[in-house]
């Protein structure tokens, strides 16, 4: 039986000291099954059950406040800020770019003792509704690189990255996503902590954001 964790590549990939991974698959918006968890400084955490899986789900949910896409994309879309709010991410670099918004990056994860690190090429599209300016980020991992010696490569992922505009100057962002972590974590160790990563993460992320709004220039192709 096949276990998905949940994951923050950048996009991104997400654990925590005492949960190296949480589980979470890829839902549409119109997902009715899931169950409210918590809510933490305007962060809403979602989980579901798994068919064929005994990892629940997770979703979060948050509004960016009087913030351009601009801003957002230009720190969410480069991989150099990851290890800035991306929760045990140690190293991160950019690998290609096959257009402004097709890009391949590569980065680890510190998993904790006695674990062994994880690493992951990642393939990002990033994607604009000229009608409705929703962005969308897809990201996929990329399994044609060699292995890096002193990891577990991550082959199995799916992240989804959806971003809302608001009339008001708000943005507001639905995350899912999906992964296998390769190798063996304990069903009940990741479900006892699933939301703890996550929130790290997110609160970092809104953190820094909220510090840098209006000190990028706008990216031509987004549409705000």
């Amino acid at each position: 039986m096949k276990i998905l964790f949940y994951f923050f590549p950048i996009v991104g990939i997400l654990f925590c000291l005492e949960n190296p991974w949480v589980a979470l698959t890829e839902q549409t918006d119109t997902s009715t099954h899931w169950d409210f968890v918590k809510e933490v400084d305007g962060i809403k955490i979602f989980t579901k059950d798994v068919e064929h899986s005994n990892i629940k789900e997770l979703k979060i949910e948050m509004t960016f406040e009087q913030t351009s896409l601009s801003d957002i994309i230009s720190i969410v879309g480069r991989c150099e800020t990851y290890q800035d709010w991306m929760y045990k991410c140690s190293h991160s670099e950019n690998i290609s770019y096959t257009a402004h918004n097709d890009k391949i990056d590569y980065f680890q994860l510190d998993f904790p003792w006695p674990l062994t690190d994880r690493d992951l090429y990642n393939r990002s599209i990033i994607h604009q509704d000229t009608a409705t300016k929703i962005l969308t980020i897809a990201s996929d991992p990329v399994d044609t690189f060699e292995e890096r010696g002193g990891f577990i490569r991550v082959t199995e992922s799916k992240t989804r990255w959806r971003f809302y505009p608001q009339t008001n100057g708000d943005v507001f962002l639905r995350y899912t996503t999906a992964s296998s972590p390769a190798g063996h974590i304990p069903d009940w160790l990741v479900n006892m902590v699933i939301d703890k990563g996550p929130t790290q993460t997110m609160l970092k992320l809104k953190e820094l954001i909220a510090e840098n709004k209006g000190n990028h220039e706008p990216i031509e192709w987004i549409r705000e």
